[in-house]
């Protein structure tokens, strides 16, 4: 509400595998929503008051509500400063996070979304799933690319990408709208030729987005694809 500073004079390192406590290490999981769950994002909040030393946790509120019914008397204020996500086996899947730019989170392994082969169907719409890329109402960085067979000839490719954050409507907008780009490639035989893009996403609640992509020519190897990079929140 901005009438209180949380400020934390210590490194802290906090555990998602054991239920929260105050200090600068142990639990950092709140007992209302403990244990984690594979897959599933979870906000990193600092949590303090008037009188209170600020503590870090992690919740599933946006109000920080879980960490706090644990807390003791006087902790009343919150700020959410990041975002972890578990993988299928409920380890915190790694990131980094520039200094000087803090609300980016690039991550270390990339995970491909989706792939079409030739047997798409040109400018056939298709909804992705990116919850493994951002958390809700965030801004995803994604890698979109093709890969171009050998065989000798000019491969133009076309995407439509319409997130879902932002207020934006998920349709089939024509071609040079929202975030729209173009490759074009040319086979000279002898290789796979690749290229990419990167393109900023809003992702709303359903963390997903629109894409529409057409294609000039195909060969057996041809694929577009898109992979995670990371996200701004």
């Amino acid at each position: 509400d901005g009438t209180t500073n949380l400020n934390t004079t210590a490194t802290h390192i906090k555990s998602i595998d054991a239920t929260w406590v105050t200090g600068t290490s142990g639990g950092g999981l709140p007992s209302g929503i403990f244990p984690a769950v594979a897959e599933t994002w979870y906000r990193v909040m600092v949590v303090g008051g008037a009188a209170v030393t600020a503590q870090i946790g992690f919740d599933t509120s946006p109000t920080a509500t879980n960490i706090l019914n644990d807390a003791a008397a006087g902790y009343d204020k919150f700020r959410h400063i990041g975002w972890i996500r578990t993988d299928s086996s409920i380890n915190v899947q790694t990131f980094y996070s520039a200094e000087n730019y803090p609300n980016f989170i690039r991550w270390q392994q990339s995970e491909r979304l989706v792939v079409r082969t030739v047997g798409w169907v040109v400018d056939v719409a298709q909804t992705v799933d990116a919850s493994n890329c951002a958390p809700p109402n965030a801004l995803a960085e994604i890698n979109f690319g093709i890969e171009v067979g050998p065989q000798a000839g000019n491969d133009i490719f076309a995407f439509n990408v319409t997130g879902s954050g932002f207020g934006l409507a998920q349709s089939n907008a024509s071609l040079g709208t929202d975030h729209a780009i173009q490759i074009v490639a040319r086979s000279t035989g002898g290789g796979v030729h690749f290229s990419s893009t990167l393109i900023r996403i809003p992702i709303g609640p359903t963390q997903d987005f629109y894409w529409v992509a057409s294609r000039t020519s195909s060969t057996p190897s041809d694929q577009t694809y898109c992979n995670r990079v990371g996200f701004y929140f």
